[in-house]
This record gives C-alpha cells, sequence and structure tokens, in this order.
C-alpha cells in the first residue's frame, strides 16, 4: 500500500526572486526623451549681444510696429532681422496659419533667430514664388525652432557659410553653389504643397560642408548636383515620388550612411494637403517611382553608401511596390543584394526591412506625419554606425543613446528593459533559474553568470523568459550571486542579480558531546529542573561549543531519564509551529533514548516539547552537524549487518561485550563503503544483556565520551540509530557500560568527500500514521509501502532526485514482540519480487510504543517498506525530518 506524501513547502528552499526595480542599464545613457525641441524659450543669446523681440500677430502686421522689446516687440520678422547687429539674437514667439505677402530676407552676419514655446509656423502665399526665409551673404547665422512654408522653398540659403539650422519645419530646403558650411539637424523638411512629385531640398553645383543629420523627411529628399562634402547621416527620408536622394554632377566626399529611407504611403498622404505629399498609389498611376537612391556616374567614384536601411511595404496593399533600390552609375538594381553584389565596395550593412516604423506625428502644432519610430524587430533598431561622419549622440526628439538607423531612436513602450530573476532549488546542489523580461515578443539574448565561475549563453530568445528557464548544478554547496544580462537589438542591455543559497547541507562529524543534560545543569545555564509537562526546552545549538553559527541542522541521541508519566518528546526547530511529529517515546520510570536529526532554528536554537503529563529530564549528545561549506555528502546504502557478536559477524571475536572492552568495528572498506569515510549511520541493537547499562558508540582511536546512544536495561531488546564519526584508521568502537551485552550494527549509509548526495532539512512532518488509514493495523509478515519523498522531480532526467529520508518510525499497541524493518522498495523497479533484508530498525514488546529514527536509501519512486517480522499487528509511525538529495 502506498501512501503519498505532502510535503511541507521547507522541504526545499523556497523560490527567491529579483523584481524589476533592481534591474539596471549597462554602459548607457540614461534615455531622456525631449518634451520637444520646439519648447525652447530664450532669455539672452549665446553670443552675449541683445535680445530683439518679435510677435508675430498675424499676416497683415504693418512694417515699423513695435519697438522690439519684450513689452513692445516687433510683429514683424523682417523689422527684427533689419534691427539686429552681429551677435543679437532675435527671439520670435507667437504664430499664424495666414499666409505672409512679404518673403524674409537676412543680410546680417552672425546673429540666431529663436522661436520659443512649440515653434512658430510662418507660411508665404502660393503665389508669390519666393522662398519664405532667405539667407543672402551671410556667415554664422543660426535658426531654430522655426517653421517656414512656401510654394517654392521655405529657407533658400544663398552664397553663405557658417549656417545653422536645427530643429525646424521646412517645406524643403535650397543651397546654392556659393554656399558652403551648412548644417541641418533635427530639422522636419516637407512637401507642403501635398503634391508627392514636388521640390527636393536641393544643392546647386559649387556647394561645399553640407551635413543633414538626425532629420526628417515626408513626401520630399535630397537632390545634389556637383557637391564636395555631403554628410547625410541619421536621417529619416519617407520620399515622394522622387528620390530619396539623388547626387547628381560630379559631387565629391559625399556619405549616405544611418538612413532610413521610406516610400510613402496611404496613410501618410491625405486629401487637402494634410499629409506629406507621399500617396503611393497616386505616385504608380501618374507618375513611376524612382529609385531610392540615385547616385550619377559622375558621382559614384566619391559617394559611400552603408548602414542605410530600406523600408518599401507602406499601407497600399494593391499597389505594386517599386522595384529599384538604387541607381548606381545608370544602372538599376531592384534588390538589394543585386546591388550588393554587383558593387561589392558598397553598401556592405545595408538592410532591407520588412517591418519598418510605426505612424506618428512629428511637428507639434502642424498635422504633419510618417512613418518615423522604429517597430520592434526592425533591423533599424540598434544597428547604426556610430563612426558615420556627422553622426549625432541625439536623435530628432532629443532621445539618447542614439544607435538607430534614421532620425528617431527606438524607444521601448515599457518604460525601460527591465529582468526579473527567479530561483528555486530542484536538489541539493541544482537550482532552476528564470529570466523574465517586461518586453513581449522580441528577440533578446542573455547571458548567465553563475556566481561559481561559470557562465551560460542564452542563444536568441523570443519572449518573456529564458525559454523555460536553465538549470545549474554547483559543485560545491554555499551561498551565490547569480547575475543576469540581457541585450535586445535596441542596444539596451540590463542587469539583475539574485543571491541563493544552495538548498542542500553536508555533513561534519563532532564528538560525540553532550550538550544538554537537565540533571545536573548542563545546557540549561545551571538549571538541574526536569522539564515540566507540556513545557518545552529551548537548547542552543549555534556558535556552542565547536558547532558553527551557521549550522543548519544537527545529530543528536536524545534521552529521556527519570520521566513521571508516559509520553513522547518532540524535537523540531525554533521559530515555527511545534509539528504533529515524535522524537522519543517512554513510559512512566523508563530511560530511553532515540537518535534524532533536527534542523536548527533561524535564531540558532531548537525546542524540545515534553509530550506527557509529567516531568521528565532531558539528555543530548551530539555526534555531528550540517553546514552548507567544507563537510561530508552522504551515501545511502541497501541495509547490510556490519556486526552482531551472537554469531561472529563484524569479527568480534567474542559473544557478549563486556564493560571495559569495547569492540571495534571496521566501517572503511565493508560492504563497499570506502576509505576516507567520515561517519556511519548505524542501527544499533542490544540483545540479551545480563543488567542495565548503556551503548557509547566512538570513533576508534578516541577516549570513551560520558555520552550514551543506547539504553538498556536487564534482558531487554532494544535498538537506536546513531551517526557515529569514523576514526583516521576507518573504524569505531562500541563499548558497554553495565551489561554484559551482545551487539548488533546493521547499516543505513555513510559520509564521505565522495559522497554525491546532500541533506535537505524539513520542518518535522508526518507522512504516515497507520491508525488514520483504511487499512489500518500492519499485520503479521506483512509489509506497508509509504511514499516517503515528496512529489519533486528533477525535470532533467525525470526521475527523483531524493537519494534518502531521515525518518523517524514509531510502533505502538502491537499484539506481539517482534521487530521492524525499514528498507528501499525496489519490486516496482523490473518487477522484482519483495525481499527483505536480514536487519532489524526498532525491536519491541506487546503493547510498547518504540520509536527509532532511519535514513533508508531511497529508490527512483521515493517509496520505502516498513516490514512487521513480529507474530502480532501493530499501528506503524512515519515521521520526516529532511532528505538526502542527489545533483
Amino acid at each position: 500500500m502506498k501512501e503519498p506524501a505532502k510535503p511541507p513547502a521547507s522541504v526545499l528552499n523556497g523560490t527567491v526572486s529579483s523584481p524589476p526595480s533592481k534591474s539596471r542599464r549597462v554602459d548607457s545613457v540614461p534615455v531622456t526623451t525631449r518634451k520637444s525641441a520646439k519648447t525652447m524659450s530664450r532669455a539672452g543669446t549665446a553670443n552675449g549681444g541683445a535680445t530683439i523681440y518679435v510677435k508675430l500677430a498675424n499676416a497683415t502686421c504693418a512694417t515699423g510696429t513695435g519697438a522690439g522689446t519684450q513689452a513692445s516687440p516687433y510683429c514683424s520678422l523682417q523689422d527684427g532681422v533689419n534691427a539686429a547687429a552681429s551677435g543679437d539674437t532675435i527671439d520670435v514667439s507667437g504664430s499664424s496659419n495666414a499666409s505672409f505677402t512679404t518673403p524674409v530676407t537676412v543680410t546680417t552676419s552672425n546673429i540666431s533667430i529663436v522661436g520659443v514655446g512649440t515653434g512658430v509656423l510662418m507660411s508665404m502665399s502660393s503665389n508669390l514664388g519666393a522662398s519664405t526665409l532667405t539667407l543672402r551673404g551671410v556667415t554664422g547665422v543660426t535658426v531654430s525652432n522655426m517653421g517656414f512654408v512656401s510654394p517654392q522653398f521655405g529657407i533658400a540659403v544663398v552664397g553663405s557659410s557658417g549656417v545653422t539650422l536645427s530643429g525646424d519645419y521646412l517645406d524643403a530646403l535650397s543651397i546654392d553653389g556659393a554656399s558652403s558650411g551648412v548644417s541641418v539637424t533635427r530639422s522636419f523638411l516637407a512637401a507642403f504643397d501635398g503634391e508627392p512629385y514636388a521640390q527636393q531640398s536641393t544643392i546647386a553645383s559649387g556647394a561645399s560642408g553640407i551635413t543633414f543629420a538626425g532629420d526628417v523627411f515626408a513626401g520630399t529628399g535630397i537632390q545634389a548636383t556637383g557637391v564636395t562634402g555631403l554628410d547625410i547621416t541619421g536621417n529619416t527620408i519617407q520620399r515622394g515620388c522622387n528620390p530619396g536622394v539623388d547626387i547628381e554632377g560630379t559631387s565629391t566626399s559625399v556619405f549616405l550612411e544611418n538612413d532610413l529611407i521610406e516610400n510613402g504611403n496611404d496613410e501618410t498622404a491625405t486629401a487637402g494637403g494634410g499629409g506629406s505629399g507621399a500617396n503611393a498609389s497616386w505616385c504608380i498611376a501618374v507618375k513611376t517611382f524612382s529609385p531610392s537612391v540615385i547616385v550619377a556616374a559622375g558621382s559614384t567614384p566619391g559617394v559611400t553608401t552603408d548602414y542605410n536601411d530600406f523600408y518599401t511595404v507602406g499601407g497600399y496593399p494593391a499597389a505594386p511596390l517599386p522595384t529599384v533600390l538604387y541607381d548606381w552609375s545608370g544602372t538599376s538594381y531592384p534588390t538589394l543584394a543585386q546591388f550588393q553584389s554587383a558593387v561589392p565596395t558598397q553598401a556592405a550593412h545595408d538592410t532591407f526591412d520588412t517591418i519598418g516604423a510605426s505612424l506618428a506625428f512629428v511637428m507639434p502644432g502642424v498635422q504633419q506625419y510618417v512613418n518615423g519610430p522604429p517597430i520592434w524587430g526592425s533591423p533599424a533598431i540598434g544597428s547604426a554606425n556610430p563612426s558615420a561622419p556627422g553622426a549625432l549622440s541625439s536623435d530628432f526628439n532629443g532621445v539618447s543613446p542614439f544607435n538607430s538607423r534614421g532620425a528617431i531612436q527606438y524607444v521601448s513602450p515599457d518604460p525601460e528593459l527591465a529582468l526579473t530573476l527567479t530561483a528555486r532549488d530542484t536538489s541539493g546542489f541544482t537550482v532552476f533559474f528564470d529570466a523574465q523580461q517586461n518586453i513581449k515578443n522580441v528577440t533578446l539574448s542573455e547571458t548567465i553568470w553563475w556566481g561559481d565561475g561559470s557562465t551560460t549563453a542564452v542563444p536568441s530568445f523570443s519572449g518573456l523568459s529564458t525559454t523555460g528557464g536553465v538549470w545549474h548544478t554547483y559543485s560545491k554547496l554555499g551561498t551565490y550571486t547569480i547575475k543576469a544580462t540581457v541585450t535586445d537589438n535596441a542596444g539596451d542591455t540590463v542587469t539583475n542579480t539574485l543571491t541563493i543559497q544552495t538548498a542542500g547541507t553536508e555533513y561534519v562529524p563532532y564528538g560525540p558531546t553532550r550538550v544538554l543534560d537537565t540533571r545536573n545543569g548542563t545546557g540549561t545555564q545551571g538549571s538541574t529542573n526536569p522539564v515540566a509537562a507540556g513545557a518545552t526546552l529551548k537548547l542552543r545549538l549555534a556558535a556552542v561549543g565547536g558547532i558553527p553559527a551557521n549550522v543548519s541542522a544537527v545529530a543528536l541521541n536524545l534521552t529521556v531519564a527519570q520521566p513521571t508519566a508516559g509520553g513522547y518528546i518532540t524535537a523540531y526547530p525554533s521559530g515555527g509551529s511545534r509539528p504533529t511529529t515524535s522524537s522519543v517515546n517512554f513510559t512512566a520510570g523508563q530511560t530511553v533514548a532515540n537518535m534524532a536529526v533536527v534542523p536548527v532554528g533561524a535564531d540558532g536554537t531548537i525546542e524540545l516539547y515534553n509530550g506527557s503529563g509529567g516531568t521528565a529530564a532531558l539528555v543530548a549528545d551530539v555526534s555531528g552537524y550540517f553546514i552548507t561549506v567544507n563537510a561530508q555528502g552522504y551515501t545511502a546504502a541497501s541495509p547490510a549487518r556490519l556486526l552482531d557478536t551472537r554469531d561472529g559477524t563484524g569479527g568480534y571475536p567474542y559473544a557478549t561485550v563486556r564493560a571495559g572492552t569495547p569492540a571495534r568495528l571496521q566501517i572503511a572498506g565493508v560492504d563497499g563503503i570506502p576509505a576516507g569515510v567520515t561517519a556511519v549511520a548505524l542501527n544499533l541493537t542490544v540483545a540479551g544483556p545480563s543488567a542495565g547499562g548503556y551503548v557509547a558508540a566512538y570513533p576508534d582511536g578516541q577516549d570513551q565520551p560520558t555520552v550514551s546512544n543506547l539504553n538498556f536495561t536487564g534482558g531487554q531488546t532494544v535498538a537506536n540509530a546513531a551517526i557515529v564519526p569514523v576514526g583516521a584508521d576507518g573504524s569505531i568502537d562500541l563499548a558497554i557500560a553495565g551489561g554484559p551485552a551482545r551487539l548488533i550494527a546493521d547499516v543505513y549509509g555513510y559520509f564521505s568527500p565522495s559522497g554525491a548526495s546532500a541533506y535537505v532539512p524539513a520542518f518535522p512532518y508526518r507522512v504516515f500514521d497507520s491508525r488514520q488509514t483504511p487499512n489500518g493495523a500492519l499485520l503479521a509478515g506483512y509489509t506497508y509501502l509509504v511514499a516517503v519523498a515528496p512529489e519533486v522531480t528533477d525535470f532533467r532526467s525525470g526521475v527523483s532526485a531524493f537519494t534518502g529520508a531521515v525518518i523517524n518510525t514509531t510502533v505502538t499497541r502491537p499484539t506481539a514482540g517482534g521487530y521492524l524493518t525499514v528498507f528501499p522498495d525496489t519490486s516496482d523497479l523490473g518487477n522484482q519480487p519483495l525481499t527483505v533484508p536480514p536487519t532489524s530498525t526498532l525491536d519491541f514488546t506487546p503493547n510498547a510504543t518504540v520509536a527509532d529514527l532511519a535514513l533508508p536509501a531511497l529508490p527512483q519512486d521515493g517509496t520505502a517498506d516498513f516490514y512487521n517480522g513480529s507474530g502480532g499487528s501493530l499501528q506503524l509511525i512515519v515521521d520526516v525530518s529532511g532528505y538526502f538529495i542527489a545533483g
């Protein structure tokens, strides 16, 4: 009969986690998104000159109105320009959607024209045929946060140098051949007239030192002829029918890098001119799409194109797609692969994008929108060349770091890539670890540092976690800090750490040493009072004697002496509710001992509860303890008899063991126990003693200690478990006080440096009680099959990692005298017959209640057999206080 075990949460350490709030960005500047580049305010000038104030009220402002002060601003930009001297700043506010009738011309050098608030928009009437703003023959002029709309060009740069256009809204731009050193950054350039084949921003032959960086183009592009020195870097160019970039004549030192070049689509070109003028369906119907990039034969030696991303799929599924990405030296290349093959020195890092960018408004106060922000998965994300000529450190919106192609950096829809780390123990040495991200349906890569010098690289994975998690087995028990680092293709790298404690502990032989004796005040601060009925004695063990402060469990022999009433003792770790288990059972006046392996509470103590109606003296002898490092592992063995002085088993020459003549028992090298064994788990039995006394088990070569492992009365056959340190010669001594008596020793397992199993303490709990089962008492000659180990599986192998258990077995209400044998069940494994080993775990007389500890090996299904070797029935109780777990 197999009864299911109900494991408590403490069988293995609970899951530990590190929240996403502990994630840290690695090697990157914190993301800062500007509210808008169009929200600047000027209180003075960069050059230390005067500030001239202009407020545009309407299109019919009378020239000369206002004084140019903050209290009385000019209402005409031309008035402000005319009044400015070198070093002055013209502070422009207000805006008008009405058309201005007079264009503005700047002829004064070293001045700044700055729009405040969300920017200033000036629009020219459609019939004037002039640029809204012309910079003529000037040097060192800056125009920022301004908008200029015209049927021709928003701004015309004529015979000028050192011109900076930053954060502006332009209806295209013209630069004549006499101009040089013109920089256009983080600006919006569009075909405001709504015609998809409208003018490009043009650069005339002879111009030099021109830069377009971090700009957004809508329905338009750039055409340069015979230019010397042109950087087109990090722009989003959503072109119309004309090319995105057209390099004609003989141009030199031209760099086209990190750009996102897109076709327009129906979403970004609405009727009435409200869109960017990039209606693909219209272009195909009226005028065939030009190639995305054209470089004339005379310019190809002087042009470098690379790290660009081409997105040609738009919102027009019924329309055919353009067929040419590059027209190079008069030859069209419909695909990127064809161009890269034909011109291997160019476009080596270019990508063809099937994901693209999402629709977004890019001009506050103006209804213009493009496919600007990259969509997750786009190859544009995190793939820009940081060394490209003219590359900016922040994008169109001021976001840094800026490492995506196009003008707009990818920013996760989540506030920031973050990690949640969790880990749980799956065996004594193994943990199951998972890192969960807060970004869905993405591809990431991960590296895990386990804290023991080893790492695991998790290949690219998609989803929220590392493909279901990763197992790691430590070679040594202890505390480790796990670090996980995850990188996405947007260039974000975050890390988080989690400190874990392996579940297992290992054994250190100790003594044996007496740590408690209420009869003489040992362990009780001098008190010699017995433990009262229903009372609990708290016993400190951590940092006592040679026991370390980090002890997790102790192996001790508990002895009850002078009890005034029958009952039981429960040993358990402090800090929790008292379990419904027992460690020692006794009757009034009886002196009885039992071995216990007791977890130590967080405060370094254990509790001993007197579950009787009278007082009882308590004695505790420690033979070892469990810690997490530098100790010995356990090897569970099939029960075997190592000593029986009744028949000479074990080599002892006398039929009885007498006081003063200890029985020396060889452990190392016997029944597969290796050299180097440090402690052995035994069941000791006294048979037929002529008088009362006790047995002390200790390492050979050591003086007999004043401790006891087994107490007996004359004529009694009684057993008790013991974990006995092994001497340097590989043997132990079994000494009799009183008696004489015959001795029997059965082995359960041993501790050694080669032991592969670690001990995992459990808060004591009851796994079986025949008094509460339908089948009831265990009949003579029958076996109860009990699921001792909880349903915990090593998922890597599909079998249980539990190799042994620490169980206290109690027999009560036996109708006849006899013995109980506990052994691992193998009958279900390959249909082997049930074979009871010739050993015993405890001996009992009719109607007695007797308990004994056992450390049986466990088969793969975690079960143990309990055999009734008596002529009558009995009730069986099984309590668990810990497990041995491999790996």
